[in-house]
């Protein structure tokens, strides 16, 4: 997602990813990773609440990773959970975003 940020921007999204870690441990894995173009959230007080509201939060309390496309109304217009390991496809993305009005 952060190699794609600017495509996501230049369709008019914005990124955000949430993580029921710490802002601490966020930041570190942002580090390791070069650091990120996107803003993280923290979802850890009280641990996994956000994640949970979602329909995300797996049996270890971990976010299971997924992607939402919200619209500017607040309406969640697609949603799609993803095995482990798997990620998102920013090309099957960017046309749904574009959709949006």
């Amino acid at each position: 997602m952060s190699e794609a940020n600017e495509e996501f921007e230049a369709a008019g999204a914005i990124v955000l990813e949430v993580s029921v870690d710490d802002v601490q441990k966020q930041a570190d894995w942002s580090e390791s990773l070069g650091g990120i173009k996107f803003h993280i959230l923290s979802d850890a007080d009280p641990k996994g609440r956000v994640s949970e509201m979602y329909g995300i939060l797996s049996q270890r309390d971990t976010s299971r990773r997924a992607t939402f496309i919200i619209d500017k109304a607040g309406v969640i217009q697609e949603s799609k959970i993803y095995p482990p390991g798997s990620l998102p496809s920013v090309r099957k993305l960017i046309p749904v975003i574009e959709g949006l009005e």
